[in-house]
């Protein structure tokens, strides 16, 4: 009897051991994995969409990043997003922009022919005509109701319209978990439907800003290839819409400070893994956090990995037992400066800019300038740049292979000279400032504009996809188009 007891205690002992042992093995495994979420995607089972490169060729030369054909506006809200979205627009690429955006005109179905009509209360406008010194914004077509998307773009809304919603509703999720799987499968289906349909897409306002290190990571996923046996750096086009952070606070808070959401501070620096630690309220014991400069993992506005620091040690292992509520992790910017943590906002803004900043290939501050920044000049700007980073002296594209034939980024080098650089041909004139027609405060009544050498693009279609409606301009709220038109 005592020899079988002495086994039994041998063999729980060897049970025991190996248990540790495989435990320490997967910590190890986790810890070298380039996954930033490999610890999530194996607990909540996410099935990743399929058709992801593994190696692809490209053209013949020593480079080891390429950018992918998507383009990320990175400003937070409140910083020129509406102008850059219009930008895009301009430029001929599908553009999101939370409720609004632009698509091709075959993307929709409307339900009436367009109508040019003049501002409710004209003389001219019961005849639909329009009066002889009527301004651009006058000549505009009139909202119409869209009948229904045509596909793929259908299926595109539908995802744009889910991602917002789920980021919207975040504090009101039962289970963080859950949260985290359904935010980041609409990012991917999102990546995936423009490498699929050949589509250069252009993402700007909440939630992008917020999904930055994720995007990245599905990009590389997506776009990413291997060349003579090593992995190839696969980067989005990153633009970046600046304001000054103090100003960007004020009038966020006053804004939309409502449903803006961050992650809350923590005791320790919220850019450091989180051990035993519990975001904290009424404190004065908190920092903005660091920001990786190549991953962009790290700070408040860093919503998924505030969550997988908040479930995770540094090890890799489950560091909760008990469930928490995600209005345990985040709060908005409102409930932020009812706690006195107005500074906190200024400080995690200030480190966003300075970090995402190095990896953009282009970036403005509207609100610095002396004179209102029109569409034209901003798309003749960012154009320019676009064609600086995307093509090398010598003429060779940077850009993933057959790249250059998703839709919109033709539109890019149709003037590229024999060198492979694009001159942006253009004459400097002066226009008046129209009332209404302009972004930002404090601008002189006269600016300076580039004017193309051809005609704008007309192809994009302005559009409102929570309403179905079509839009005169992205910037011109649709409340007011439907004013100066009769109804």
């Amino acid at each position: 009897m005592r020899n079988r007891t002495v086994g039994l205690v041998v063999a729980c002992l060897l049970v025991l051991s190996a248990q540790r042992i495989f435990h320490r093995l997967m910590r190890n495994r986790l810890e070298s994995s380039d996954a930033p979420s490999s610890s999530w995607n194996t607990l909540i089972n996410i099935v990743p969409l399929k058709d992801a490169p593994t190696e692809v060729e490209t053209n013949e030369d020593n480079e080891r990043e390429y950018f992918a054909p998507i383009i990320i506006g990175a400003g937070q809200g409140t910083t020129g997003t509406h102008l850059f979205a219009e930008v895009t627009c301009e430029l001929g690429f599908v553009t999101l922009h939370y409720a609004i955006g632009c698509v091709p005109r075959n993307a929709i179905s409307v339900r009436e022919e367009a109508r040019q009509l003049s501002i409710v209360g004209d003389s001219d406008s019961k005849n639909g005509t329009i009066h002889e010194n009527a301004t651009e914004e006058e000549k505009a077509p009139c909202p119409m109701p869209i009948d229904h998307f045509e596909h793929p773009y259908d299926t595109l809304i539908q995802h744009q319209r889910a991602i917002t919603r789920i980021y919207n509703q975040m504090v009101k999720q039962a289970d963080p978990k859950e949260f985290r799987k359904k935010i980041l499968h609409y990012l991917e289906s999102i990546i995936f439907w423009g490498k699929k349909h050949k589509i250069t897409l252009a993402l700007h306002d909440t939630p992008y800003p917020f999904l930055m290190p994720d995007i990245l990571r599905l990009v590389q996923k997506h776009y990413g290839f291997t060349k003579g046996g090593e992995n190839v750096t696969m980067k989005p086009i990153i633009i970046l819409s600046e304001r000054d952070p103090s100003g960007y606070a004020e009038s966020r808070i006053r804004g939309h400070g409502g449903h803006t959401w961050i992650c809350k501070p923590t005791k320790n620096q919220i850019g450091r893994p989180i051990i035993n630690d519990s975001p904290i309220v009424n404190s004065s014991s908190w920092v903005a956090g660091t920001i990786n400069s190549i991953t962009l993992k790290g700070g408040a506005y860093d919503i998924i990995s505030c969550l997988n620091r908040l479930y995770f040690a540094e090890n890799g292992t489950k560091l909760r037992t008990h469930q928490m509520d995600m209005s345990d992790i985040f709060y908005s910017y409102k409930q932020a400066v009812g706690s006195q943590q107005r500074q906190f906002i200024i400080d995690t803004m200030e480190s966003y800019q300075d970090t995402v900043k190095n990896s953009a290939i282009f970036s403005y501050n509207m609100f610095e300038k002396e004179n209102r920044t029109t569409v034209h000049d901003l798309a003749a700007e960012m154009k320019k740049s676009m064609n600086e980073a995307l093509v090398k002296k010598d003429g060779k594209m940077l850009l993933v292979k057959d790249g250059i034939n998703f839709l919109g980024i033709g539109s890019l080098f149709d003037n590229i000279a024999e060198s492979g650089r694009e001159e942006v041909q253009g004459v400097i004139t002066h226009r008046r400032r129209h009332h209404g027609d302009s972004y930002g405060e404090g601008f002189a009544p006269n600016d300076v504009r580039i004017e193309f050498h051809g005609k704008n693009n007309t192809n994009m279609v302005p559009i409102h996809m929570w309403n179905k409606m079509t839009m005169s301009s992205l910037g011109e709220v649709i409340r007011k188009q439907k004013r100066r038109c009769k109804t």
